[in-house]
């Protein structure tokens, strides 16, 4: 699609341009940004002298593309986004909480249908608006772009497109598998009460967490800490906080966080 000419000066007085003197910032930056082109037209001479040269604006296709989407763009992708994560977790939902999860999709739809008719319609006002007003050297044909929007606004007024989403059939879900399973505890229990045995003192998480992971590549963050709450809890071992800053931790993504204490070692109990 070609830029549109523009049919109004770029400045100029209220109703008779498409900013007012008072917006000739905004329009510069309009120009700026790629949304307009400016267009000088030198009036035909009067009584022999020669008129100033206007400016006028002419719309490219990305300032088109800019007032078609108008502010609906930004609710469009507000809806979308909020709606992103319900599509995230859809797998492990039942199927009544995946049939609230189709109705946000049926009603993102209907919302982005809504928010692109609203914002058509209105430049269709504005070219219309605009056409009234041409007159002399500055005027265009704008049947071309008319149809476009006309076509366009055909397109959404129709009913918006209902996304389905495929619910799997109630089953429950299946249990976390925990890498390391009964045996984790265990092994913690026996590696601090080693590492003590030679240096009287624990270890640190980053130690446990490097022996634990050799021996179970899968093994996550999330179990490691579990297993070591657990046995904190139950009385198997200690442990104890990071005695220095925060800064200064090697891995920070390590640390255990009990009653706002960061915790980094680990003691046998005994």
């Amino acid at each position: 699609m070609q830029s549109l000419p523009a049919l109004l000066p770029l400045v100029g007085a209220k109703g008779r341009a498409l900013f007012t003197k008072g917006d000739a910032a905004a329009a510069e930056q309009a120009v700026a940004a790629g949304y307009l082109v400016k267009r000088e037209v030198a009036p035909p001479a009067a009584k022999g002298r020669k008129k100033a040269a206007v400016a006028y604006g002419v719309i490219t296709e990305s300032g088109a593309r800019k007032a078609a989407l108008g502010g609906g763009g930004d609710e469009i992708q507000s809806t979308l986004t909020d709606l992103q994560g319900s599509v995230v977790r859809l797998g492990a939902l039942s199927t009544a909480a995946a049939e609230g999860v189709a109705a946000a999709i049926d009603s993102a739809a209907e919302t982005c249908a809504s928010a692109l008719r609203s914002a058509v319609a209105d430049l269709r006002a504005e070219v219309l608006a605009a056409v009234a007003t041409a007159t002399g050297s500055s005027s265009a044909d704008p049947a071309p772009l008319l149809a476009a929007i006309r076509s366009a606004l055909d397109r959404v007024v129709a009913e918006p497109t209902v996304i389905r989403v495929p619910v799997v059939a109630d089953a429950p879900p299946a249990a976390p598998q925990v890498v390391g399973g009964d045996s984790l505890p265990d092994e913690v229990v026996a590696f601090v009460t080693a590492v003590a045995r030679e240096r009287s003192v624990g270890c640190g998480f980053v130690e446990l967490y490097d022996h634990l992971r050799a021996r179970h590549p899968g093994l996550t963050i999330g179990a490691f800490h579990d297993a070591l709450r657990g046995l904190d809890d139950a009385g198997r071992v200690r442990l104890k906080d990071w005695p220095r800053m925060l800064d200064e931790l090697p891995r920070p993504e390590l640390a255990l966080f009990v009653t706002h204490t960061v915790m980094y070692h680990v003691q046998p109990a005994q």
